[in-house]
């Protein structure tokens, strides 16, 4: 072995001082069992009457048009809204913006 370089492998017959003390092991974490329900907002996944023609009419002074934006203005289902849109869009009362495969927005004629 050259000179100043030591060997990283103790010598056999060598042992490490072990602590006498043993180490106390510290409680595990208590979460919380406390449960917090969220608030699940129910929505009519069948459009009335009223609520239809209250869109029909409010559509024309709309900037745009989405599924969610119509679902959070008249608590309707999101899958409620999409099937109106299109339904909306073949009687050409809206016309198809801009889309994706998960979003499409629509503008007032």
């Amino acid at each position: 072995m050259p000179k100043g370089k030591t060997s990283k492998t103790p010598k056999k017959g060598s042992k490490k001082p072990q602590d006498s003390k043993k180490k106390e092991k510290a409680d595990p974490k208590k979460w919380s069992t406390k449960t917090v329900k969220a608030d699940v907002k129910r929505r009519d996944s069948i459009i009335g009457d009223d609520i239809l023609n209250t869109i029909v009419n409010e559509i024309p002074k709309m900037r745009y048009i989405s599924a969610t934006e119509l679902s959070k203005k008249y608590n309707i289902r999101v899958s409620s809204a999409k099937n109106l849109l299109k339904d909306l869009e073949d009687k050409k009362v809206i016309d198809l913006y801009m889309g994706s495969r998960n979003l499409k927005i629509y503008s007032a004629k």
